[in-house]
């Protein structure tokens, strides 16, 4: 590997811009821990914009994925699920309460990450009505102009845990077990504390503290030639050999 290395601080510091619409191709399990941090804008009908930062996700993956809503197949409703990555997929839960998902990876195969809350409004129910979120948004395109969604990204650089996911009774004990629940613990990392890599999956890294916090990050973040198992500091929002 040979990243070229950006500074994460100037990253942190620039303003809002849209994410490369490639991030939605990604699989679900990988795209979720990558929306933590990331600031959802809606624009409603009125033409008021509201924005919020995205702070846990859950990762549905597949018809084999008993938790997922395509287990059983293409419907009607799960129709977006079956759609390329980068538009919404919205329901609703009991009648009632609008979920938010964003669809991701290739057409054909079922696959979305649930926004499960964002800043200011902790769960799917209430994250989806923070943002005016509702059933007309269902396979809106996410994109950088010209539509009522858009994902933007200012360079934070969340700190995560994972978990099983939550309120599934339904699926199988296997998928229930699945750690495919992020959660935003702090929006940077902490100044010159130790990490260590712990995986590294095609251009990101998953680097864990010695408290067995984690924080995903893309590779031309950190120095050149970051392997498994390199121990890394942060200085200024910036990554070192330690």
């Amino acid at each position: 590997m040979n990243h070229c290395k950006t500074p994460a601080a100037a990253l942190r510091h620039a303003p809002p811009a849209p994410v490369p619409q490639d991030l939605f191709a990604l699989p679900a399990p990988l795209l979720a821990p990558l929306l933590l941090g990331k600031i959802l804008q809606v624009t409603g009908p009125d033409g008021a914009v509201r924005r919020a930062r995205i702070t846990e996700t859950e990762a549905y993956f597949g018809e084999e994925d008993t938790a997922c809503h395509a287990h059983h197949g293409k419907t009607a409703r799960t129709a977006p699920l079956y759609e390329a990555g980068g538009i919404c997929y919205v329901y609703l839960c009991y009648g009632i309460h609008s979920l938010m998902n964003v669809v991701s990876g290739p057409a054909g195969h079922p696959e979305a990450v649930l926004l499960r809350g964002v800043k200011g409004a902790p769960g799917p129910g209430r994250a989806a009505a923070h943002l005016h979120i509702d059933r007309s948004c269902n396979r809106e395109p996410i994109l950088p102009a010209g539509s009522r969604v858009a994902l933007l990204s200012d360079g934070c650089l969340p700190l995560f845990r994972t978990s099983a996911r939550v309120g599934i009774p339904y699926a199988a004990e296997e998928d229930r077990n699945r750690p495919w629940r992020f959660i935003l613990i702090r929006e940077e990392p902490m100044e010159d504390k130790i990490y260590t890599v712990s995986k590294i999956e095609g251009e990101y890294a998953t680097l864990r503290d010695e408290e067995g916090e984690e924080l995903f990050i893309a590779l031309a973040l950190l120095p050149a030639n970051t392997d498994v198992g390199a121990r890394l500091v942060c200085r200024d929002l910036s990554f070192y050999p330690a």
